[in-house]
């Protein structure tokens, strides 16, 4: 099994996980470095490789306020 995936696979994995993870906030947050491991590989217009292990462990944080329940 690869290591690394594209951002593609990675939202795939998590989608059958049952986490939404939108494509470009994936790839905004390998370009701010939150995602450890991910490398961008071909230069300038290259493409993200992202730790299939990281993909298949993310959990998403909730933020804000919780609801109130009525």
């Amino acid at each position: 099994m690869d290591r690394m995936v594209t951002p593609e696979q990675a939202v795939a994995i998590m989608a059958e996980r049952g986490i939404h993870f939108d494509l470009i906030g994936l790839r905004k947050k390998a370009r701010e470095g939150k995602i450890p491991g991910a490398q961008k590989v071909g230069g300038a217009r290259g493409i993200w490789l992202i730790p299939r292990e990281w993909a298949q462990s993310y959990e998403k944080i909730k933020s804000g306020r919780p609801r109130v329940k009525k």
